[in-house]
């Protein structure tokens, strides 16, 4: 009777396991250079599949998170835009993610000085300009400047829901509900710390908060669940009524 028992329970754990792989989530090394000269520090290395990236060191160099069949993005100014789908091979540890990058030229449409009120005497139009240049990343195409990075509770709850039997094991032992929570705290962290910017102390304190009592306040804000969703809507209405409840149940 046992006996039959163990086996059924090994023959369930052995489904999961291969259900569970199919999603695996892992991070892998690589290692970006190129022939060409081409400088291969902070390149982008975006992972699509998971809407995650990172950039490269100086040595071209990497580490990110991906499952089997992911693409990889990669791509940076002065090189060819190249696409790396993640293989079951990529996530044995042995093996290093090797990927060669090209230059790339790009020809430039004809400029006519005069209409942009340019000389082409260099120090001329240098010291005729008014004011300095404000370029921003998506003026030259940087491609994926404000894709979001993982925090460490966000990668430790990744990796805590996503091997196997680990991932299990996790779920049964209450760490992977202990890093959710971590995950949880900190984005109400950073949505109070998006509050405070948009409302000083002094218009807190208006409302009713005593000086030496706005920082308990906010604390106290933090630990509603709600705060998170309200923030990220965006809506200033809703904030502050949001605030107002805060603030008669907070003086109580």
């Amino acid at each position: 009777m046992y006996k039959k028992l163990n086996y059924f329970l090994f023959f369930i754990l052995i489904i999961l396991q291969l259900k569970l792989s199919a999603q695996e989530t892992k991070d892998i090394n690589g290692l970006v250079f190129s022939k060409d000269s081409v400088s291969v520090e902070n390149i982008h290395i975006f992972n699509s599949s998971l809407n995650k990236g990172t950039i490269t060191n100086k040595k071209g160099e990497f580490r990110i998170m991906t499952r089997i069949n992911d693409t990889l993005v990669i791509s940076s100014i002065g090189i060819k835009k190249k696409q790396v789908v993640i293989l079951e091979s990529h996530h044995n540890k042995k093996n290093k993610l090797s990927i060669e990058v090209h230059i790339q030229i790009t020809d430039l449409d004809e400029i006519i000085l005069s209409s942009h009120g340019l000389s082409g005497n260099l120090n001329q139009d240098i010291e005729n300009l008014k004011k300095p240049l404000s370029i921003s990343p998506s003026d030259v195409g940087l491609p994926y400047q404000n894709f979001e990075r993982l925090t460490y509770n966000e990668r430790q709850l990744q990796l805590a829901r996503g091997f196997g039997l680990v991932s299990l094991m996790n779920t049964i032992s209450g760490r992977t509900k202990m890093l959710k929570s971590h995950v949880d705290l900190d984005n109400r962290i950073k949505s109070v710390n998006t509050a405070r910017k948009m409302f000083n102390d002094d218009f807190i304190i208006s409302l009713g908060i005593p000086t030496d009592k706005v920082n308990e306040f906010w604390y106290y804000c933090e630990s509603d669940s709600n705060i998170e969703q309200i923030i990220n809507e965006d809506n200033f209405e809703n904030i502050l009524i949001f605030l107002s409840k805060k603030v008669k149940s907070f003086l109580g």
